[in-house]
């Protein structure tokens, strides 16, 4: 018994013994657990914190560099760095009379006649010669025959890096004087590329188009063109029932207010095909027992039927306070009523905002035919109104002269409209929330369509594929995101104190109207700039 009590003391004793060494060895095993995961954990740290130091270094690094960089390549200019730029003038040792003015050797030159022989030199900055005004003008406004190939620059500045925002990375604090918000301007049309449309809307000073007459030698470059494909004769054959104030030389004057208009014989034809197929349902008597075709009937109403003497609810708009009104405020009568805004014209112009922007093209001050609104069924601004709404664009929608000369390019959302190049296109431009679109050509679109034909072949127009989209009854409207859609107005630049920036959507300020964008300054930060 004794024997087994000492034995199974013993066997207690090597359980404890094996308990014990199981317990160092646990304890062994997590004490080098922990050593090995503080250990980890502080090499963690440690390449945390010298990975956190290179990448502040790089960040200091490339910060100091692009500061020195900025300074380096985008210093402002000194005030009189312009002029100090531009090399004395050149004496070319050419014969000429006084008041002589030539193109230089580039466009960027000119020629003047001085003690009998030319002195050449160079035009201002954004600036170069004018073979119209005969004078350095804004890249933009400019038309110049640069080179022995006749090539006409238009001021496409083929560098961009030459009409980068110089004055960009600047903090502006300070109102900005004149000289630099002209550069400002100019530099956002060539680097947007709206010089081609904005020079196609310029105008002829009013003094000038005066002295338009039918076969006069001093005529416009394209009075004379259109001259030559339309005569006094041919004008009273296709508008024999015409107004009396739809004159050749009422046309002729139109025509020349517009020197982006008919500038060449092939692209003139075809416009004013479309322009006439237009006016004629827009103003034709439409009447069958007259004794002449339809096509010849237009230019019969000079007003709108039934509003002559009454407002057909075109001064409804009036009385409202919206940036519409506050822009083109409509003026009284001396009878205290509002003037009547209704359609006249070959366009039958309407409503306030476009006698008032109609009105800042022709006089270049939008109150005087908001005051006046019957000097369009007056004068030649009769005309001068079909002619202007062709070369406008209305984002999302193209002008129609860009519809014809191809600087309109349908994209795939416009060929999802089903918006193809095409006579179609124009009379979506002019009426399409009411005639495109409806499954089937409506009479209206039909009559254009038969009238365009007939002046296609007047004209003697060779190109046929301008007789293929003809229709508009499958087109939907202008997508806001085609080819269309071009930025035209000035808005406030959120971004940055006294600039505005270009948008698509309408304001009271137009990039295509000169001066625009100063009076856009002015009015969102509320300051004079002189």
């Amino acid at each position: 018994m004794s024997i087994e009590l000492r034995e199974i003391k013993n066997s207690e004793k090597t359980s404890n013994s094996r308990k014990n060494v199981a317990r160092k060895i646990a304890a062994n095993f997590l004490r080098a657990k922990e050593e090995k995961e503080s250990k980890e954990i502080k090499q963690l740290y440690k390449s945390l914190f010298w990975y956190g130091c290179l990448f502040l270094v790089i960040v200091i690094s490339g910060f100091l560099i692009g500061w020195f960089s900025s300074l380096f390549h985008h210093s402002a200019r000194p005030e009189s760095g312009p002029e100090e730029q531009i090399p004395p003038p050149l004496d070319t040792g050419l014969v000429c009379q006084s008041g002589d003015v030539e193109r230089g050797h580039t466009c960027a030159h000119i020629r003047t006649c001085k003690n009998g022989e030319f002195v050449e030199s160079i035009c201002p900055r954004f600036k170069q010669f004018d073979s119209v005004t005969k004078s350095c003008t804004w890249i933009h406004l400019a038309t110049c025959e640069d080179g022995s190939d006749g090539h006409v620059s238009t001021g496409v500045i083929q560098d961009e890096t030459t009409i980068e925002d110089e004055d960009s990375f600047l903090v502006d604090t300070q109102a900005p004087d004149l000289q630099r918000v002209l550069d400002t301007e100019a530099r956002l049309i060539m680097k947007h590329g709206l010089q081609r449309a904005r020079r196609s809307v310029s105008t002829l000073a009013n003094t000038e188009v005066d002295k338009i007459s039918p076969n006069r030698q001093e005529n416009p470059p394209n009075v004379r063109v259109v001259e030559s494909l339309v005569t006094a004769r041919d004008w009273s054959l296709m508008f024999p029932l015409r107004n009396n104030i739809y004159t050749y030389r009422s046309f002729l004057q139109a025509v020349g207010k517009f020197p982006g208009f008919c500038e060449t014989e092939n692209i003139c034809k075809l416009s004013l095909a479309v322009i006439f197929a237009h006016f004629t349902q827009e103003t034709g008597a439409h009447d069958g027992s007259l004794g002449y075709p339809e096509w010849r009937q237009g230019l019969y109403y000079l007003e709108e039927a039934g509003c002559e003497s009454t407002d057909c609810g075109y001064s409804s708009n009036c009385a409202q306070k919206t940036w519409l009104t506050e822009t083109w405020p409509c003026e009284k009568s001396s009878a205290g009523r509002y003037n009547s805004y209704h359609g006249r014209g070959a366009k039958q112009i309407s409503y306030n905002y476009n006698y008032g922007l109609f009105s800042t093209y022709m006089y270049g001050d939008a109150s005087t035919l908001l005051k006046s609104p019957d000097l369009v069924a007056k004068t030649w601004l009769s005309l001068a109104s079909a002619i202007w709404f062709f070369l406008m664009p209305q984002p999302p929608k193209p002008s129609m002269l860009e519809v014809l000369d191809g600087t309109w390019i349908p994209n795939g959302n416009d060929a999802t409209a089903n918006l193809n190049t095409g006579f179609g296109v124009t009379t979506n431009i002019i009426n399409g929330g009411v005639e495109c679109g409806k499954g089937s050509e409506l009479p209206q679109s039909q009559n254009r369509q038969l009238y365009f034909r007939r002046f296609y072949s007047e004209l003697k127009i060779e190109d046929r594929k301008w007789l293929q989209n003809l229709g508009c009854s499958d087109m939907k409207e202008f997508p806001s995101n085609g080819g269309g859609a071009q930025a035209i107005y000035w808005e406030q630049d959120w971004a940055r104190r006294y600039h505005c920036k270009l948008v698509s959507y309408a304001t009271p300020f137009s990039a295509l109207v000169p001066g625009d964008y100063k009076r856009c300054v002015e009015a969102k930060f509320k300051i004079s700039i002189k």
